[in-house]
C-alpha cells in the first residue's frame, strides 16, 4: 500500500530543475532590490556631480567665447561698414562653419571656436548640458540673434566693434545644470542662481535685460545688485 504513496507524490513534486530556476530568480530579484536601493541612495551624489560638472564647462566655454571675440574684433574680419574697425561676431562666424554675414566670400580661418560651436539651431548651441546664445546690437535699438539675420533686421556694424552679450543656462534645469551665467565684452563671466528655474530649455534670458541695470544697449551690468528683472548677477 506505500507504493502507490510513494508514487503518487513523486508525481506531484516540483522537478528539480524548475526548483533550480526558482531560487535562481529570487535571488536575481533580490539583487535587483538591492541595486535599486543603492541606486536611490547614490542618486544624489551623481547629479550634484553632474550639475557641477556641467557647470564648469559652462563657465570655461564662455571664457573661450570671450578669447574668441577679441580675436574676432581684433583681426577685422567682419567689417560691414568698412571703417577698419572690426565687429564681434556670432557662432557660426567663429567656428568657421558660415561665412561672415554680409561677406558671403569670407570665412574665419583657422576657425576662433570648435566644430560644436558651428552647429547653431535657431541662433542656439546646445553643448554640456547647457545652452549657448550670442546677441549683438541692431540697428533697431535692440538685441539680434544669430537666425535673425536676413529677417529684415540686421547687424549695427558700429555698436557691434564694442557691444556683445552671451548667454548659457541649463538645457533641463536641475538635471544638466542649474545656474545661469552670461558674459559680454568686459570678460567677467557672471553667474546668477536661477533657483526657480526660469531660464530652462525654451525659456531663455531676454537679451540685454538679463544681467542688466537697464534693458538698454551699453546699459550697466548689474554685478552683486539687481538686474532689471529683478535677479542678481555675481562674478564667478
Amino acid at each position: 500500500m506505500d507504493a502507490p504513496n510513494t508514487m503518487q507524490h513523486a508525481a506531484n513534486a516540483e522537478p528539480v530543475p524548475n526548483r533550480r530556476f526558482r531560487k535562481r530568480r529570487i535571488a536575481l530579484a533580490c539583487s535587483a532590490a538591492v541595486l535599486a536601493t543603492f541606486g536611490l541612495l547614490a542618486l544624489p551624489s551623481y547629479l550634484s556631480s553632474v550639475l557641477n560638472r556641467n557647470e564648469s564647462y559652462a563657465i570655461a566655454s564662455l571664457k573661450n567665447i570671450s578669447s574668441a571675440q577679441a580675436q574676432m574684433q581684433a583681426s577685422g574680419v567682419a567689417d560691414g561698414n568698412r571703417n577698419d574697425q572690426g565687429r564681434y561676431g556670432f557662432f557660426s562666424e567663429m567656428a568657421g562653419s558660415l561665412p561672415i554675414f554680409g561677406s558671403p566670400a569670407t570665412r574665419v580661418d583657422p576657425a576662433l571656436l570648435s566644430s560644436r560651436f558651428g552647429d547653431v539651431r535657431k541662433g542656439r548651441v546646445v553643448t554640456g548640458g547647457y545652452i549657448f546664445e550670442i546677441v549683438l546690437p541692431s540697428t533697431d535699438g535692440g538685441w539680434i540673434r544669430e537666425h535673425e539675420i536676413g529677417s529684415g533686421r540686421a547687424i549695427d556694424e558700429v555698436k557691434a566693434e564694442v557691444l556683445w552679450i552671451c548667454y548659457a543656462w541649463p538645457a533641463d534645469y536641475g538635471w544638466s545644470g542649474k545656474c545661469a551665467f552670461s558674459m559680454n565684452q568686459s570678460g567677467d563671466v557672471l553667474s546668477m542662481s536661477n533657483k526657480d528655474g526660469r531660464y530652462d530649455g525654451d525659456r531663455g534670458p531676454v537679451p540685454g535685460a538679463a544681467g542688466f541695470v537697464e534693458p538698454v544697449q551699453g546699459a550697466h551690468v548689474a554685478v552683486n545688485v539687481e538686474d532689471c528683472l529683478g535677479d542678481v548677477w555675481t562674478v564667478v
